[in-house]
Formats: structure tokens, sequence, C-alpha cells
């Protein structure tokens, strides 16, 4: 996932279990973004490799909790790179009684203890002011993030959290009023059982790229893509712009845009009967 002002680890990037259950995507565009700390973990700069394990014992920590997926939709380390947790168009396990209209992100680090980095606000700021500019939100001098401890009785995001959220909104206020915009990109989540299939329009150009991530579970699985041209019979041969059988084995992404010219599309996403149950998401990215 890529944003004009960050960059965002995907999934796959950190070895993602699929969700035990469909994402639930939210009903309206979330208008607030929650601010936490991990508490616990390792309290010091990781490498890349260090934080895709410590991401991963989080998503297995929360769904050993029944959340079905790991909670946060972005965590953010010290390093100040950023990895996706949930995709951006389903709901969060993060606040309670506000997850339904609240973007979750997670940092490194026990801040009742010890400070933020530099560089882990300086990327949170740049990720909070993308989502704005997703969103489509105001400039309102960042007002939008708010701490955990304003939804729950909770420290998080500890003391030193506290201080440094007027540092993050100025940050944010800042970008968002000088950038010119960044990517908008949301995610429309789906699971394939055996012959259980995803159809949806798509449209290709004016800057628009559309992505098919797929993962599986516990065995490799199969889909078949298809591109029907818009306004044609679908599901025969000579209508389909571009058709292929995929392998899945733990990960897979594909720029559906590459595969065929501009235009309009039924995109349709089959899987087999002898396939493992398929999970993943269609995203579209307007640039």
């Amino acid at each position: 996932m890529q944003f004009e002002l960050v960059d965002v680890g995907e999934r796959a990037s950190w070895g993602a279990r699929p969700p035990r259950r469909p994402w639930r995507p939210f009903s309206k565009p979330p208008r607030l973004v929650v601010f936490h700390h991990t508490v616990s973990g390792i309290g010091r700069v990781l490498g890349p490799e260090e934080e895709a394990f410590l991401q991963r014992e989080m998503q297995r920590h929360h769904m050993n909790l029944g959340w079905g997926d790991i909670g946060q939709h972005f965590t953010v380390f010290k390093s100040g790179r950023i990895l996706e947790g949930r995709p951006l168009g389903a709901v969060g396990v993060h606040a309670a009684g506000a997850n339904s209209y609240t973007i979750g992100i997670e940092h490194q680090g026990n801040f009742e203890v010890e400070e933020p980095t530099e560089a882990q606000l300086e990327a949170s700021a740049r990720l909070i002011a993308s989502l704005y500019r997703h969103f489509s939100w105001p400039d309102d001098g960042g007002e939008r993030l708010r701490p955990h401890r304003e939804f729950s009785r909770t420290a998080c995001p500890g003391r030193y959290g506290m201080v440094s959220l007027d540092h993050v909104r100025s940050i944010v206020s800042r970008l968002v009023s000088v950038s010119g915009g960044t990517d908008k990109s949301m995610r429309y989540p789906f699971q394939l059982e055996k012959n259980g299939a995803w159809r949806g329009h798509v449209f290709v150009g004016d800057g628009r790229s559309i992505w098919l991530h797929l993962y599986t579970l516990d065995r490799p699985g199969r889909v078949h893509l298809a591109l029907y041209r818009w306004g044609t019979k679908p599901f025969e041969p000579a209508n389909a712009a571009w058709r292929s059988w995929l392998d899945v084995s733990w990960g897979l992404s594909v720029e559906v845009s590459r595969l065929v010219p501009r235009g309009e599309y039924l995109m349709d996403v089959f899987a087999p009967q002898e396939s493992a149950t398929i999970y993943g998401d269609v995203e579209e990215i307007v640039r």
C-alpha cells in the first residue's frame, strides 16, 4: 500500500495469516484516528525482520483473544517503518465502542516509560495526513487524532504518548495544508469458499490502479481471474479481455490494471471446488 506521503508494508510483507472470519466493512467512512502504544514488546529500534515477527506476534495474540485478526489498521515502529494491519476498509478491534468509526494506529513501545522516536512520530504524522487526504477530511489542525484513553478506561498511549500528540497534530496540519493530495486507496475484502466467486465493476484508467490481493491459510489454493468488457455478455471467453488461473500458496498480489487497457470491466474471481478457502480483497487506488 502506497500513499504519496508514506509507504506502508502490506500484509503479505510480514507474513500475515488470513483472518479467521471475513472482515466487516465500514458502513460509513471513518472519521477519527486513534493513537495507541503496544506497551509490551522490544523497546529499541528493530530491523525489518524483527518488526515483521513482532507484527505476527500481535496478530497471533489478537486472534487468540477471539478477535479474528490483528486489531489495528497500522503499526508504526521506532524505525519509522509502517506495516498494514487490517485493510483500511475493514472495521478494526482497538477502541471499544468506537471501532465502527475510527482507524487504529499502534506504535511500538511503552510510552509510559519511554518517548517515541522522532522517526516514529514523523512517520505517524505522514500516515495520518495521508488518511486526511484519503477520506477528504478538511484541515482541522490534526484534531481527528485522538488518544485511546478518550474511548476506554486505559492509560494508553502512556504519558509520553499524550505529550507527543500535539506535536504529531502540528505535523499533520502542515502536511495536509501544503500537500497536493495523496493516493486514495479503498479495499473491498472477501472470502471465497469452494465454488465461491467475487464479482464487481471496476474501471481502469484516469490514474486508477486495481490490485487483487489473495491469501490462503493452511494449504495452497487456486482461483480463476477474468475481466469481461463492461456491457458485453459475461462468462463467455470471447468477451474476456483477460483470463487466467492463479496459484495462491500464501500470499499473492496482482496489479489487475496492468493486464487490460483503459475501460470498464466486470471482474470475476472464482475459487473451484478443489481449492482451499481463499481470503483476499480488491484494492482501488486513485492517484
